[in-house]
């Protein structure tokens, strides 16, 4: 089953407050509470690339794929490249900056740079 997931791309992008941040983006009150709460089940196409846009993000950035029973044997799907994400794995980036030697930030800054030149 396709699921929406919003918390691990409102985590990595550092949003502290997240109903306010899709309050002044936008969304309503409402919406932004479901998005919040992760209690999304439909989004309509023009929604999800607003969201994206806001989230520089995919549609597969924000779902994932829970796999019934008998779907788990099949790990060629495609859709295995958007099962459920391990959040225990993700740091907060500042988190992990906060552990780097000030030498090393420059090093880290130049590689983000080159990163956001590459798209």
């Amino acid at each position: 089953m396709l699921k929406y997931n919003f918390e691990p791309i409102i985590f990595a992008r550092g949003i502290e407050r997240p109903y306010t941040y899709f309050v002044n983006a936008g969304f309503s009150t409402q919406l932004a509470t479901k998005l919040k709460n992760n209690q999304v089940k439909i989004l309509r196409p023009k929604t999800i690339e607003k969201l994206c846009l806001l989230l520089n993000c995919t549609p597969n950035d924000i779902m994932e794929w829970h796999p019934t029973q008998h779907q788990l044997g099949d790990n060629t799907h495609a859709l295995h490249a958007i099962k459920a994400n391990n959040l225990d794995k993700i740091e907060h980036l500042t988190d992990l900056l906060r552990k780097v030697p000030l030498d090393k930030i420059e090093d880290i800054q130049t590689f983000i740079k080159t990163q956001q030149e590459k798209k």
